[in-house]
């Protein structure tokens, strides 16, 4: 009984130093009611998205050296507007190999197949003599319907196969995605899409930003972007393609410039709808390769009120040259062997028709001399 007293005891006293301990402000901690700090209530800063372009293919490459082989073959079709008996066959042989060996939509392919099955019996129409004649000018007639407007077509389907692959034919060939690269640190933007670097002042490939000091958010924008994803001191990778000229008219360096994980800064800028893909084959200056990705992933730009450099005073230079006549003439020369078959194929009518005329007089005369003998 006594031990019970005692505890009830002790269990009085250690509540009494509680209340006094509470009485004076010790340990005991009253919810705060401080106000937040001013650094937390500050709106988040924008996050750019960055991103790595696709690079073009092994099998893009293929289809359009397949593509090259056939405008090859394409240039040296011959329609002949001049008579020769038997030479038919070979017209028909060109465009059954032209139908075969097509790399394009099948309605092209089917359009020369058909134009080789009429133009098959229109020749040999043609050989009978002047019999025939008439008959072999309705063939004709069906395979110059079949060739009407084929050669527009078919540049169009290239041109079509040139956007999609990401390749440009360049001369003979199809321009590389070669290139060479350096280490470089950035020093300064001057602009979204021009950089002083260790190595010296860099514009980018493939794009353009608004001109700051215009009223343009989107210009600012694109300059903050810049800054976030390669501030100054970064050390990134100058990509120099071969396709591309090493500087433009103001001595600028004409590079791509990448992070070490990959981003490329100007892809990064398209994808946030702060620049736009420009200054490509597209609108008239040099490919390069990497006009097909940043065409895909542009956003659309907000520029209302924005300003932008004119393309006389942007330093890139317009395409030109050997390689780009050549391009013009392939393609020209198969749209015209194909889209003036119809008057080729009336001005060979005429020619056959004066062979045969020339043919029945000379049989004619032989006939004669033969029974004056």
């Amino acid at each position: 009984m006594k031990t019970f007293a005692w505890i009830i005891a002790l269990a009085c006293i250690a509540l009494g130093l509680t209340s006094l301990r509470d009485a004076d402000g010790g340990s005991a901690a009253a919810p705060s009611s401080a106000a937040p700090s001013a650094t937390a209530a500050q709106p988040d800063e924008r996050v750019f998205e960055t991103g790595v372009p696709a690079e073009l293919t092994a099998e893009a490459r293929t289809e359009m050296r397949e593509w090259a082989e056939w405008l090859d073959s394409a240039e040296d079709l011959a329609i002949p507007t001049e008579y020769v008996e038997g030479g038919g066959d070979a017209v028909v042989a060109q465009f059954e190999a032209l139908a075969a060996s097509y790399p394009g939509s099948q309605a092209n392919a089917t359009a020369l197949a058909a134009a080789a099955d009429d133009l098959a019996p229109a020749y040999r129409a043609l050989d009978r003599g002047a019999p025939a004649e008439a008959r072999a000018a309705r063939w004709f007639e069906a395979a110059a319907t079949d060739l009407d407007g084929l050669g527009a077509r078919i540049v169009e389907d290239f041109e079509r196969a040139e956007r999609e692959s990401g390749y440009r034919l360049s001369g003979q060939a199809f321009d590389t995605d070669a290139a060479w690269t350096n280490s470089a640190t950035v020093e300064r933007w001057l602009d979204a899409d021009t950089v002083e670097t260790s190595l010296g002042t860099v514009r980018l490939i493939g794009i353009d930003t608004p001109t700051l000091g215009e009223g343009c958010s989107t210009a600012d924008d694109a300059l903050a972007a810049v800054e976030q994803i390669a501030p100054a001191g970064t050390i990134v990778t100058l990509v120099n393609p071969q396709a591309v000229e090493d500087t433009d008219k103001y001595g600028r360096l004409l590079r791509y410039i990448d992070l070490a994980d990959g981003t490329d800064v100007g892809y990064s800028l398209l994808l946030n709808g702060v620049a736009e893909a420009r200054f490509d084959s597209r609108d008239g200056f040099v490919w390069h390769p990497r006009e097909k990705a940043y065409r895909d992933g542009a956003v659309q730009v907000a520029d209302a009120g924005c300003a932008w450099v004119s393309e006389f005073a942007s330093g890139f230079a317009p395409a030109e040259g050997e390689d780009v006549e050549n391009r013009a003439a392939r393609l020209a020369s198969v749209e015209l062997a194909l889209d003036g078959a119809g008057t080729r194929f009336e001005i060979l009518l005429e020619s056959a028709q004066a062979a045969h005329a020339a043919a029945e007089k000379a049989e004619k005369a032989e006939k004669a001399a033969a029974q004056a003998d």
